[in-house]
């Protein structure tokens, strides 16, 4: 990428008319950080919140559910279907480039698939924020201390439970699902499919509590700061819609009428 493409990307999305007019302007942003301060001061104050949670689907034989073949397969199933799309998503722009096209609207949802779940929550948060998981701590029969969401600890050493991978790696992948798909739909169908969606994370992220693997509060801050992640991106999602209209590109453009 030339100098002159680096200054345009910088124009693009760090100016009045990117990043600066998104936080002005975008008001289910600002939704999401008061609900992720919201969500910080009841699980700082309440920290047992987590505990009463997970010993609900804790007995006798520790997390039963973590055994259940259907709910192992479910689970699995939701998993791929997450990394599918970061895989799709590159596939489609290789592909542009081998046949000299410009898939460049797909480059936004890659960069935030890689940056989100990736780099955030299993490069970053899991690998050092130290938290141990359900099925791992004194009060179900583990020998790890509990800890509060947001205390920073040691009795973990890699692929802890703050924040759950999966559960962002679901959130992430049908916030970019439902991005390329809903503007080739009307109002209904993007209702369906936006419903689905839900459902699918309600589902992909309550197995990790049920199973043991995650605290509530785990997958709770994977989902807020996702999508979070996904609306401070729009600038730059904005920036391939148009590079992507000069050339070859799967997503229409926006419009108002439906």
């Amino acid at each position: 990428m030339t100098r002159n493409r680096l200054a345009q990307l910088w124009l693009a999305v760090f100016t009045d008319e990117g990043l600066v007019m998104t936080l002005k302007n975008d008001r289910l942003l600002w939704g999401l950080v008061v609900a992720s301060l919201a969500s910080a001061v009841v699980f700082t104050a309440a920290p047992g919140l987590d505990l009463w949670t997970s010993s609900l689907f804790f007995g006798e034989n520790g997390f039963a559910l973590e055994q259940s073949e259907i709910l192992q397969s479910l689970r699995t199933a939701i998993w791929n279907l997450s990394l599918l799309v970061p895989i799709g998503l590159l596939g489609v722009i290789l592909a542009g480039f081998a046949f000299r096209l410009k898939p460049a609207v797909f480059l936004g949802p890659l960069v935030f698939m890689l940056l989100g779940p990736g780099l955030v929550v299993n490069g970053i948060l899991k690998s050092y924020w130290g938290r141990a998981r359900p099925a791992n701590i004194a009060e179900f029969g583990g020998s790890a201390q509990f800890s509060p969401p947001l205390t920073i600890t040691d009795q973990c050493l890699h692929n802890c439970s703050f924040v759950s991978g999966e559960a962002a790696g679901i959130v992430a992948a049908s916030l970019v699902i439902f991005y390329l798909l809903a503007p080739r739909l009307g109002p209904s169908g993007r209702l369906w499919l936006g419903a689905g969606l839900v459902v699918l994370c309600l589902i992909g992220s309550g197995m990790r509590v049920m199973m043991g693997r995650h605290f509530l509060s785990d997958v709770i801050f994977a989902a807020l700061f996702m999508m979070i992640l996904f609306h401070l991106m729009q600038p730059f999602f904005q920036w391939c819609e148009g590079k992507a209209a000069r050339g070859w590109c799967l997503r229409p453009p926006r419009s108002d009428k439906a």
